[in-house]
């Protein structure tokens, strides 16, 4: 069976989110950011979003948001880490890649945390 490229996406979300969801703890704060960030991104672009998590990583949940972004990125190949540089001194074609992966990833990502954290945090 061949995988659509949002086959893969719901994969990679579904890996990074079961190991949040599996922390009480961070599950909550995991949420709510994954909930805000597509708009983030919709509404001041990538690299807005990308500075915002860059200056706030030393909280967990955004840390993880980072990573977990830059590890889906860099599978596509489109740009490596450390992403806000790369995407900075990107050519406007992959600039515009990255930023729409983000964004679609961005909104899976977010559909999964809702299922899965909410799901287990009612159990």
């Amino acid at each position: 069976m061949r995988r659509t490229l949002h086959d893969l996406r719901l994969a990679h979300a579904y890996g990074v989110v079961k190991i949040i969801a599996a922390q009480p703890a961070m599950a909550p704060a995991y949420l709510a950011l994954a909930r805000k960030f597509p708009t983030m991104i919709q509404r001041n672009g990538l690299g807005q979003a990308l500075s915002f998590l860059e200056v706030r990583k030393e909280r967990n949940e955004f840390a993880l948001m980072l990573a977990h972004l830059a590890g889906w990125i860099t599978t596509r190949g489109i740009l490596t880490t450390p992403l806000l540089a790369k995407y900075i001194a990107a050519n406007f074609e992959d600039a515009r890649r990255s930023e729409h992966e983000a964004l679609a990833w961005a909104i899976v990502n977010k559909s999964m945390a809702e299922a899965m954290i909410t799901r287990t945090t009612r159990q």
